[in-house]
Order: C-alpha cells, then sequence, then structure tokens
C-alpha cells in the first residue's frame, strides 16, 4: 500500500509541476515514479487485502489516473510546439558552406 501512496504523492508534485509548466520536475519525478512501478512489478501478485484496504488502494488509483490524464492534457500544447519545431528544422534547407 505504501508504493500506491507514494506514486498518489508524486502524482501530485508532477501536476503541479505541469500546471507551473516546469516540465523539469515532471521529467525528472516521472523516473522517480518509473522505480517505484519497476518495485511493484517485482511483486506481481498484490497481497490479499480486506475490503477497506481495496478501496483505498482504489482511490489511489483513481487519483493516480486523474493526475496523470491532466497532466498530460496540460502537456499536449508543449509537445505539439516541439513536434513543430522538430519538423521545420527538418525542412530548413541546409545552408551551403562558401568555402
Amino acid at each position: 500500500m505504501h508504493s500506491y501512496q507514494q506514486l498518489s504523492d508524486l502524482s501530485v508534485v508532477m501536476l503541479e509541476a505541469a500546471r507551473r509548466g516546469d516540465w523539469d520536475t515532471v521529467t525528472s519525478t516521472e523516473r522517480i515514479c518509473a522505480r517505484v512501478i519497476g518495485d511493484l512489478r517485482q511483486y506481481p501478485d498484490p497481497a490479499p487485502v480486506n475490503d477497506v484496504e481495496h478501496e483505498e488502494r482504489m482511490r489511489l488509483l483513481r487519483t493516480i489516473l486523474a493526475n496523470d490524464a491532466e497532466v498530460r492534457d496540460l502537456a499536449q500544447p508543449w509537445m505539439r510546439e516541439l513536434e513543430r519545431i522538430l519538423q521545420s528544422s527538418k525542412r530548413r534547407p541546409a545552408i551551403p558552406s562558401f568555402r
């Protein structure tokens, strides 16, 4: 349960950073999330939980997914701009050198 809470807390950090446009923090926090998820994957079958723990796990997962969706929505304009910049640099003709 600790890992789910940690991911939920990290998702809040990412969302707040995305709202500020702090994409470096989003990226570094995403790396931490990947490590936590990797740790969770080492235990493929979660331990049995009672109904209260199950509901708490589901609440945390819904929070993580909602925060992730909002981060992605906030990132879309930035990603489109980056794609536009990359595409325009591919289309520029090479500048001949005069040696």
